[in-house]
């Protein structure tokens, strides 16, 4: 019955023309903000998934850090750790790393954050570091003997430096130094000996790289030393910090070391589905007014329906009936829509970006779990819209409708 009803109040050639327009543009603006919702969140939760898989490409899973004189080469023969090690590490390495000052032959000046590592660490980057897929075309030999140092893209745009060109390195600390207590060992003459390009982003790309131990003969107040390990389960990363927290040793996971950046994106989702929620609930006022108006309309069918014997509570269920008819077919299109969008957007990434940009494809992670959630909360709406009209009708008597319907 509520079909039929729906069929000739709403989508037959008698019904009115006015109450077929609004019913029309309500069922459109349905389907757009359930297609939207659907689409929008896919696409989200798709740059969610490629910002963290370019971060685990090149970010290290888990860094302890510690004070300057602890010795990491020791740090897995306990045997707690060694089992870890040997269960769950896939490889790790230690490093050094601390901020200093760059200086080009042509007078310009930066500060740049220093990273010393060894040369096996430096070829275990090289999935990260695309210059170093092939180690031949730099002098790796140099670098191991602190002759040499690699500098990140950005950072040698900025300063203007070329494969060859020469730099003063300081540390930061000399700068405060007068003329007749400046110490040369805070400085060094280097040779730059590549130009890495990386999809870390900017952070990576300002980086200095060298060889562990051979940069300056003191150490540097800002200097840190640590650890950086890859494990088989990054997903797992608080369990094993746990393992590995100890007195004076300070442990993050990748996701630690980029909160705010994963802050932001969660911020930017949930942003983009208020607006597009509340969208869609805009949209249930349309079906609110729409169902009224069908309502006021047809207080004669009413009036009738009553007189013969129809309860209010059918009645009731009735006119709701034909509000949420149009709501769940306009989710069951933008729905549908929304699915094979997302689907054929996953399976065929497009490209919207030129070649220069890190990942020049849309990036979308379509999975049902946002369906579901999102026809709910659309169902959830559509049930919400009709009641209304439903709060209306508890109001009307058989003769008032009569009544209304004589004075017509």
């Amino acid at each position: 019955m509520v079909a039929d009803f729906l069929k000739a109040y709403l989508f037959s050639r008698r019904a009115n023309s006015h109450i077929k327009k609004m019913a029309w543009i309500s069922l459109c603006g349905i389907v757009l903000g359930t297609f939207a919702l659907i689409v929008v969140l896919s696409i989200m939760s798709g740059l969610n998934r490629a910002t963290e898989d370019r971060l685990l490409n090149h970010e290290p899973h888990l860094v302890v850090e510690a004070k300057k004189d602890y010795d990491f080469k020791s740090f897995f023969k306990n045997q707690k750790l060694t089992d870890f090690e040997e269960k769950n590490v896939v490889k790790s390495y230690d490093f050094e790393r601390q901020d200093l000052l760059i200086k080009t032959t042509e007078g310009f000046f930066n500060g740049a954050e220093a990273l010393g590592i060894d040369r096996s660490a430096l070829l275990k980057k090289k999935s990260f570091y695309g210059g170093l897929e092939n180690p031949l075309a730099y002098d790796l030999e140099a670098f191991s003997e602190g002759r040499e140092v690699f500098i990140g893209s950005d950072l040698a745009f900025e300063l203007k430096i070329v494969v060859g060109d020469t730099i003063d390195i300081y540390k930061p600390e000399a700068i405060l130094k007068s003329t007749t207590d400046f110490d040369f060992s805070d400085t060094k003459t280097i040779v730059v000996g590549g130009v890495l390009n990386s999809d870390g982003g900017d952070k990576e790309s300002r980086l200095v790289i060298y060889s562990k131990g051979m940069l300056f003969k003191g150490l540097s107040r800002s200097m840190h030393k640590g650890l950086e390990i890859f494990v088989k389960e990054p997903s797992l990363v608080k369990s094993y910090k746990k393992i590995l927290m100890n007195d004076g040793l300070k442990v993050e996971t990748w996701k630690d070391r980029n909160s705010s950046l994963f802050l932001a994106l969660k911020i930017e989702k949930l942003a983009m589905t208020f607006l597009l929620g509340l969208a869609l609930l805009i949209t249930s006022f349309s079906i609110m007014t729409l169902l009224i108006l069908i309502v006021v309309q047809k207080q004669k069918d009413i009036g009738i329906l009553l007189s013969m014997g129809f309860s209010k509570k059918r009645i009731r269920l009735l006119f709701g009936g034909i509000g949420a008819g149009v709501s769940f077919c306009g989710i069951f299109i933008g729905g549908s829509l929304g699915i094979a969008v997302s689907w054929l957007l996953d399976l065929f990434p497009l490209k919207v970006l030129p070649p220069i940009y890190q990942d020049p494809y849309l990036p979308i992670d379509f999975n049902f779990g946002t369906v579901l959630w999102v026809l709910f909360f659309c169902s959830l709406v559509a049930l919400l819209s009709s009641l209304v009209p439903i709060v209306y009708l508890s109001k009307i008597s058989p003769v008032t409708a009569l009544k209304e319907t004589t004075r017509i």
